[in-house]
């Protein structure tokens, strides 16, 4: 395939500063960098194709779940919008993104186009989700970070409780969490998760469940049975070693997380 005609793209917004940088390895892959660090990934010609592990493993939870409606928590490319939106013809997505900058970059240099199922809100999460409607949405996403961190907005009892109250029986809440071992952010969040769900799972590469390393977890919470067996049958085969562990990381660590399995 020929190589694209490519520049990458630096721009300073009133939050961050973004950049766009080529794939190397594909073409027409495009790395969207916030501040420095790796935020999205998308493939211009290819919406189905996810690059990072962690968002694979929420693919596989929407794959599952077949939603109608989705809320992201966090925006930057929309990678997983696009793929839902792509892989669940009609689906309809609402996306919170707190800079413009970056939307706008996501439109002029990542080949995003919104549309009435593809919407996406200027502002703050921790705002807009409280309005919404109860029982509004199959599956909220949260993919949002100041640095390393979830917004703390996003982390509170109260924005949890919206996030419960927001989604329709059997909906589920996928958390993408920043942690290295023995994984303190990862248990603090699921605490959270617990209190308001009764079905909490997580989801790491295996060497990070085992003590080692850092990565991403995603943390899974719903009112319902969450489908763990489907879920274990899909990331048994990634390239990552992801486990689909039940239950929630405790007090004792990642030994103790990695022995529900």
């Amino acid at each position: 395939m020929a190589r694209r005609a490519f520049t990458p793209v630096e721009v300073r917004t009133a939050l961050h500063v973004v950049r766009v940088e080529r794939d190397e390895r594909r073409p027409s892959g495009r790395f969207l960098l916030i501040d420095g660090r790796e935020s999205s990934h998308v493939d211009l010609d290819d919406p189905t194709h996810l690059e990072f592990g962690y968002m694979r493993r929420i693919a596989d939870v929407a794959d599952e779940l077949r939603p109608r409606d989705v809320v992201h928590l966090g925006g930057g490319a929309c990678t997983l919008a696009r793929y839902v939106a792509a892989t669940r013809r009609g689906s309809a997505h609402e996306v919170y993104e707190r800079d413009e900058g970056v939307l706008r970059v996501a439109r002029e240099h990542l080949g995003l186009r919104t549309h009435p199922k593809l919407r996406v809100r200027i502002g703050d999460a921790a705002a807009f989700l409280p309005r919404r409607a109860d029982g509004s949405a199959d599956m909220v996403v949260g993919d949002a970070f100041v640095g390393l961190h979830v917004p703390a907005a996003l982390t509170t009892p109260g924005f949890t409780e919206h996030v419960r109250r927001v989604l329709r029986a059997g909906g589920i809440y996928a958390l993408n969490v920043d942690d290295a071992a023995p994984l303190p952010v990862a248990r603090r969040h699921a605490a959270t998760l617990a209190a308001a769900f009764d079905h909490v799972a997580a989801v790491a590469p295996r060497p990070l469940l085992r003590g080692r390393g850092g990565g991403n977890v995603v943390l899974l919470a719903s009112a319902a049975p969450l489908p763990l067996d489907a879920l274990r049958r899909r990331a048994a085969g990634s390239v990552d070693r992801e486990e689909v562990v039940a239950g929630w990381p405790t007090e004792a660590g990642a030994a103790t997380l990695s022995n529900q399995a």
